[in-house]
């Protein structure tokens, strides 16, 4: 992977996406005129919070594999400022994208292949004694020709000898099975298995198991693997999400084999060898089939959901407590929905459902709170005024 590349070498066309280390560019090789994803990271940000080992990892580990599934490094070399990744560009769209814009939802047919996907490439993973552990979609890009493809290996990790690595609480809390909030000594694959039950449960039914008004809740939930399974759930479906979704890690389906995740009969009629081989079915196809059973009995469709749109989107201040603010981004959009993420990592912290919302009112020229029955979340921002008129619009 030794290279004399710059980033000189290359022309920036536009950011494709920004995390709490790194921003990520597409980009043009000058040499050959081809797109790339460039991933900058800051080697101070690196240093001030102890990452620069976790970076170097990131860069071994993408080198050591090679799979259509897994986002391909091409090159890898730093600056006095920087260390800069390229990477494969995939010029579509994340899963999380792809969901949102059809519904959060996918067809039965299409959620059986792209989980016979996820499959293929946690098989990889294991079979190169890796741990990814921050698998959700939007870690997943779609390519050209819809197939799926692993990103950002930022939290993975090589195993030891034992298959197992002392644990850390890194990746999205929706996504993250009980042992790693458990804080338990050691992990191992098991934890991306569970997240992979978290994904097929919302390419299906479009939200995720685990919610609830506070991140407390959500842990709660997790520990107790509290989640709902409609009665009229597909039973094959119903019950690989149960086997994923179990607490103890080693009762998992494909804790010992991935083949024995393989061989569910939700899988039936896959032939998991040639996945790459074939085209994947046209997503908009699929969907627009799909939509065409819900016609009703005079054949007309049904009336489409109106686009969402966002409302407001800003950097507010939670109080927690008499001392202490939480930094939190604010959106507010006419799904409806009220959601508060982390400045730093850009994780959901907090989704409120609207129908449990009492009310919104200004406090001060500074604030407003959102008026629970469980809790009133004061709110520190500018534009108190604008910020609860854009509420109540959400609260119809």
């Amino acid at each position: 992977m030794a290279s004399k590349k710059t980033i000189d070498d290359y022309t920036p066309l536009n950011r494709l996406g920004q995390g709490a280390f790194a921003e990520v560019y597409l980009m043009r090789d000058k040499s050959d005129n081809c797109l790339y994803a460039v991933k900058k990271v800051s080697k101070t940000l690196l240093k001030r919070e102890g990452k620069i080992e976790q970076a170097i990892r990131e860069r071994e580990l993408l080198i050591s594999l090679n799979h259509q599934g897994i986002v391909k490094l091409h090159k890898a070399f730093h600056d006095n400022c920087f260390l800069y990744l390229v990477m494969e560009y995939c010029s579509k769209e994340s899963l999380s994208k792809l969901l949102e814009r059809h519904g959060r939802t996918f067809p039965y047919t299409l959620v059986k292949h792209y989980t016979a996907e996820l499959v293929v490439i946690l098989e990889v993973l294991r079979n190169s004694s890796i741990i990814h552990r921050d698998i959700k979609p939007e870690n997943i890009l779609i390519t050209t020709d819809n197939h799926l493809k692993l990103i950002d290996f930022n939290c993975a990790k090589k195993l030891s000898s034992r298959k197992t690595i002392r644990n850390t609480f890194v990746g999205t809390l929706s996504y993250v099975a009980p042992e790693v909030i458990q804080n338990s000594k050691v992990i191992g694959p098991e934890v991306d298995l569970w997240s992979l039950g978290c994904l097929v449960y919302q390419m299906l039914l479009g939200k995720l198991p685990f919610t609830a008004q506070s991140q407390e809740e959500i842990y709660e939930n997790i520990l107790n693997c509290r989640y709902h399974l409609p009665p009229d759930i597909n039973p094959e479906v119903s019950s690989l999400i149960s086997s994923l979704l179990t607490f103890d890690p080693e009762a998992r389906l494909g804790s010992s084999s991935i083949q024995d995740l393989k061989n569910h009969r939700f899988f039936e009629g896959i032939d998991f060898d040639s996945l790459w081989n074939n085209p994947v079915p046209e997503v908009l196809e699929e969907i627009k089939q799909e939509e065409q059973k819900k016609e009703d009995l005079n054949g007309h469709k049904q009336e489409e959901p109106k686009k969402e749109e966002v409302l407001m989107d800003g950097h507010v201040n939670v109080k927690k407590n008499f001392l202490k603010n939480e930094n939190r981004r604010l959106v507010v959009t006419t799904k409806p929905s009220i959601k508060f993420y982390s400045m730093r990592t850009k994780e959901e912290r907090l989704d409120l459902d609207v129908k449990t919302v009492n009310g919104v009112k200004k406090l001060r020229y500074n604030a407003f709170s959102i008026e629970t029955p469980k809790k009133n979340y004061e709110v520190i921002a500018d534009n108190p005024d604008l910020w609860v008129e854009k509420i109540k619009i959400v609260l119809g």
